[in-house]
């Protein structure tokens, strides 16, 4: 191996190895919310989920009324300022858990 082929190595790797290695590091898993709010004391909720898989989620409306729905459309029983949660399983084991809170 000649100087020119070692100094081409050397370029290489300083060019790929720092991208590569920026590459490889995940983003965090992160859930978030969204409700929307139909006057009348219903809402709607949806999630988003980025950096996981879902094993499985549990809704919570602050109620005490909790489901496994993936969308879901809740009327409370009475006006107030509700906590909504949602608790998901990841595959990799983790649990994540986003909340909002709503006045209907």
């Amino acid at each position: 191996m000649n100087i020119k082929h070692i100094m081409a190595l050397c370029l290489i790797f300083a060019l790929v190895l720092p991208s590569t290695a920026l590459a490889a590091s995940p983003q965090p898993a992160k859930v978030s919310i969204n409700v929307v709010n139909h006057g009348s004391k219903t809402v709607t909720v949806s999630y988003t989920l980025k950096g996981a898989k879902e094993v499985s989620h549990t809704w919570s409306f602050g109620d005490g009324f909790t489901c496994h729905c993936t969308h879901r459309t809740y009327t409370y029983k009475n006006h107030g300022k509700y906590n909504i949660c949602i608790t998901l399983k990841t595959t990799s084991g983790k649990t994540l858990k986003a909340c909002k809170t709503v006045t209907v």
